[in-house]
Parts: structure tokens; sequence; C-alpha cells
């Protein structure tokens, strides 16, 4: 089958990488076969501390910070595969950072990751049907990311919570539909702040009695504001 202009197929198979993958420019499609299917292995101790970024500007992966760079990069996809690190130490599986509109992760799998994923920033994003699992601290998003859905996805068994909300830049109008929070948070299951609209809609929570949360499952920090 031909592909289309703009999509870079990764047939089945498992791909080990020793160096990040920059998905820098507007309307591509980094596909695979599946989750589990095909996987990108990336390996920190060649110094990687970040296995895709999308962003348009430079993201600096030891102090994770963004300097802004110009035109907005928008439609860029990722698809149909597993995100896995080699090792968990001061790594981020996939980051949106600023000024990236309309971009999805698209029944995608990210393990093993310290942050499996970073929205920095990122507008008008979609994780829809993503698998989120065997992480060590919660997938992360602040810096004024605004409109973001998460659809049927599951976050199950991140060592230190599921999603945080870091402190720099109020968030707005986020949704999480019809999926699972589940599983073995040492810390919280989600950590909201600085927040503005924040829906969760037929979600799953669950937490087990042996499980050694310390805090609420769902816990608010300051400045968070109709949350539902």
């Amino acid at each position: 089958n031909s592909i289309p202009f703009g999509v870079i197929y990764v047939p089945l198979g498992t791909y080990k990488l020793s160096s990040k993958i920059s998905l820098n420019a507007s309307g591509y499609i980094l596909k695979g076969d599946g989750p589990d299917i095909t996987v990108l292995e990336f390996y920190g101790d060649n110094g990687i501390k970040t296995g895709i970024e999308v962003n348009n500007g430079s993201w600096d992966d030891a102090t994770e910070t963004y300097t802004f760079g110009g035109t907005s990069i928008g439609s860029t996809k990722i698809q149909d595969m597993s995100i896995v690190s080699a090792t968990s130490v001061d790594s981020t599986g996939v980051v949106f950072a600023r000024a990236t509109k309309q971009c999805s992760l698209d029944r995608v799998k990210i393990v093993g990751w310290n942050v499996p994923y970073r929205m920095y920033g990122s507008w008008y994003a979609k994780m829809n049907q993503c698998s989120i699992e065997s992480n060590v601290n919660p997938g992360r998003v602040g810096y004024e990311t605004n409109d973001f859905t998460w659809f049927e996805c599951d976050h199950t068994s991140n060592a230190n919570g599921h999603i945080e909300f870091e402190s720099t830049g109020t968030c707005r109008k986020l949704q999480y539909i019809s999926g699972s929070l589940d599983g073995l948070p040492s810390l919280f299951g989600v950590y909201i702040k600085n927040v503005s609209s924040f829906t969760f809609r037929d979600v799953y929570m669950e937490i087990y009695s042996g499980d050694s949360t310390t805090a609420p499952f769902v816990q608010c920090g300051q400045n968070s504001f109709n949350v539902c």
C-alpha cells in the first residue's frame, strides 16, 4: 500500500533508539501498526531525556524548559505504537511544547518513563485511546495548556500518581472522558493546581485497600476552579 505524503510509517517490530525523535513540523503523522506491535524503545543511558518531542522552538531536556521559536505547529500526530523507556531516570516519553495546536496521541501506549508525557502550553491537543502504564511519575500538564482532552485513556500503576498540573500558568477547559485512573499510586491519583474548568465524565477511578496513597486520590491545590 502507498503511504500518504506526510506519514512516517513504522512497521511492526521493536526499534531500539539511541536519540530522540523531533517532529517539529505541521501536519506530519508518525504511525505504527498498533501498541505492542510497533514498539519504539529508547535508551536513556545514551543520554536520551525525551523520547518524542513536538515543538516549534527549542526544548531543553536537562532543564525541562522551552524557548519559543515563532510559527505554531498544528495537526501533528503520533499513532498506533508503544513508546517505551529502557530506563526511567530523568526521562520524559512525549513532549508537546508551547505553540502546538490540535496535535494528538492516538492509540499510543507509554511505558516505563520517569514522566510519561508533558503538555507544555499545548492548545486543542488530544490523547485518544492511550494507555499510560507503569511509569514513575504522573503525566504533567502545565504552562497554559488549554482545551485539552483525554478520551478513552487508561492510566494504570503509575507509581507516584497519574496526572499532575504544574504551577506555571493556568490551564483552562480540560476534559477526561470515558477512561480510567487505576491502581498503585503512592502519592495521589490526580493533583489539580492552577486549573480553570476540569471535567471528569464517565471515568472509572479505583484505589485498592493495599495501596500506599498518602493523599486524597483526587487532590485540588491552589487556584483551581470549576472542577467537576
